[in-house]
């Protein structure tokens, strides 16, 4: 079939016109005679050598679109499965309907407002500060069902000399042992077991244990109770290990007036390890590993925060020592502190004799408890007013001084003695609870920015390199540190240590005899 078309040259394909005619067969159309080309006019025609080119580049320009067609398929399946799982997440509170509401009231009139990469609504976060994630490197994150009530890190060490266990207590009595992954590698109920009415764990403590790969959790309860618990590691591989539990026994504080757990302590004495600890009563009660009695004492006011390995505590109004001998206490005011009463204590990593509080009229105190159980010192050094929402949390790591509360955390300066004469600590930055959380749950800030108002803050670290708080919601997130350390300046140390009395005895006896 050939087409006649007035002052019209044309080359048309065989196959376009007719499927069964031959591929290789091409006409031309002219306007004074139609000819069929030769074969070798076809090979070596260069219009026919441009239309197979085009027609080559054609083929791949389609497969190209259908290749990208299906990876486009691919992408919007998987965005749509993000927000299923999100939404699977469950929420504490009682009123997600009518919140939900709201976030999308709110994502309507202020669109412009929401951060990039923000889910919709949440336009509580108009302005992302990169100070946290420049300086707190995310390395994994915990969703608990119930709410975490303590947090504490486990003396396992890896080959980087990081930790990498952290246990945590929740409302119910139940603890769980994640790895710093964030998977979870055993969990235990120690209430449940015993058929015992569930409790909040609110204090914790661990501590190595005198055989290889094994450590002791004591867990201190609501109830008053406190158990003890044998955990161990077992390498199943050169690179994987897992954790086995056993329960080593159970603590009764008193039979009559069973109160709250505060405080857990541990003091090493040569191969021996006793168990302090302190009720909502103040009452302190010293177990030995074995889970009997060695003794106990009531100082007058409430003990905050033990110095380690001294017996020297802090109180709501000053400082006192315990000798384990005789069981008895030393109390003595603090120094500066003007009747005013101590709420919490942290002493600082580095330097033992430093600690760090808060005041009932919101003053933060950095304090000093120099001496040992016979003769030992408080003096207030510094006193700044702070206005800052309660509950707090205060952590001291290397260096600096870590304060939450349910809104934003604040990281101090504590390396130089120069803030500290000059009038208190040095605020290095402060950040959000949301904007932390923006950082790795995009999709429901808005829910955890409200949940978050419901929780207690906690707040906790190797005291070094690891720190891990609470975000609310169940939220539980683990960091690394990146911040710049500082070593101890010589001043802070022979100040505050018996190094400084023992130069001036040798410099006292060098006259001495000199004479």
């Amino acid at each position: 079939m050939l087409l006649h078309l007035p002052h019209i040259s044309c080359l048309v394909l065989a196959s376009d016109l007719d499927p069964s005619s031959n591929l290789n067969s091409v006409v031309e159309n002219d306007n004074k005679d139609h000819v069929p080309l030769s074969e070798n006019e076809y090979q070596t025609n260069p219009d026919i050598i441009l239309v197979r080119k085009q027609q080559q580049q054609l083929e791949k320009l389609e497969e190209l679109v259908k290749n990208l067609t299906q990876i486009v398929s691919r992408l919007e399946d998987r965005f749509s499965e993000i927000p299923e799982k999100v939404e699977k997440l469950p929420l504490l509170s009682a009123d997600d309907e009518k919140r939900e509401v709201e976030k999308i009231k709110e994502g309507l009139n202020g669109k412009e407002k929401v951060a990039s990469g923000a889910g919709p609504g949440t336009v509580s976060v108009t302005k992302y500060s990169t100070f946290w994630s420049e300086r707190f490197q995310f390395v994994s994150a915990v969703k608990l069902g119930t709410s975490p009530s303590c947090i504490n890190v486990l003396p396992f060490k890896d080959f980087e000399g990081l930790s990498k266990y952290v246990a945590v207590g929740d409302d119910k009595g139940k603890v769980y042992v994640f790895l710093r992954n964030g998977d979870v590698s055993m969990e235990f109920d120690a209430l449940s077991e015993l058929q015992f009415e569930s409790s909040s764990v609110t204090a914790m403590v661990s501590y190595l244990s005198v055989y290889k790969n094994e450590s002791i959790i004591v867990s201190g309860y609501e109830s008053g109770i406190v158990f003890m618990h044998r955990v161990w590691e077992v390498s199943n591989s050169d690179e994987w290990s897992s954790l086995h539990v056993e329960m080593v026994g159970r603590f009764e504080i008193s039979e009559g007036g069973r109160s709250r757990i505060n405080v857990l302590e541990v003091h090493h004495v040569g191969r021996k390890r006793y168990i302090l600890a302190i009720d909502g009563s103040g009452k302190i009660t010293v177990f030995r590993e074995d889970g009997t009695v060695y003794g106990s004492a009531v100082p007058s006011r409430q003990p905050l925060a033990f110095l380690k390995q001294r017996l020297l505590f802090l109180t709501e109004t000053g400082a006192g020592s315990l000798d384990l001998r005789t069981m008895k206490l030393k109390e003595s005011q603090c120094e500066g502190l003007n009747n005013s009463i101590a709420k919490n204590y942290v002493f600082d990593a580095i330097d033992r004799s430093k600690a760090y509080g808060f005041t009932q009229e919101g003053d933060l105190i950095h304090t000093l408890l120099m001496g040992d159980i016979v003769n030992f010192k408080c003096r207030i050094r510094s006193k700044r007013k702070m206005d800052l929402d309660e509950p707090l949390a205060l952590h001291a790591m290397k260096g600096y001084l870590l304060i939450a509360n349910q809104e934003k955390i604040f990281v101090y300066n504590v390396s130089s003695q120069h803030y500290v004469w000059a009038g208190g600590l040095r605020l290095s930055f402060s950040v959000g609870l949301d904007e932390i959380i923006a950082s790795f749950l995009n999709q429901q800030v808005a829910d955890v920015n409200d949940e978050k108002r419901m929780a207690i803050p906690l707040l906790t670290s190797d005291y070094e390199k690891l720190v891990i708080l609470s975000l609310g919601n169940g939220y539980v997130a683990i960091y690394r540190s990146n911040l710049p350390s500082f070593k101890s300046e010589f001043n802070g140390i022979l100040w505050t240590s018996p190094v400084l009395f023992f130069i001036l005895f040798l410099f006292g006896a060098w006259q001495f005899f000199c004479q």
